[in-house]
């Protein structure tokens, strides 16, 4: 959860920055980045409880 909440973090700074900016471009793709790792790593690694 802490990658995903770093993605997010990192998506928001990027909507800060103008449009023309290219820090804007590298925060949203780290931004998207750390979503698809932590996506993976909840559906694959984590156990799921089984009732």
């Amino acid at each position: 959860m802490l990658i995903m909440a770093l993605g997010l973090a990192l998506s928001a700074w990027a909507s800060l920055l103008s449009a023309d900016s290219n820090m804007r471009l590298a925060f949203s793709l780290f931004g998207i980045i750390a979503f698809a790792a932590a996506l993976f790593i909840y559906i694959f690694q984590v156990p799921a409880v089984i009732v």
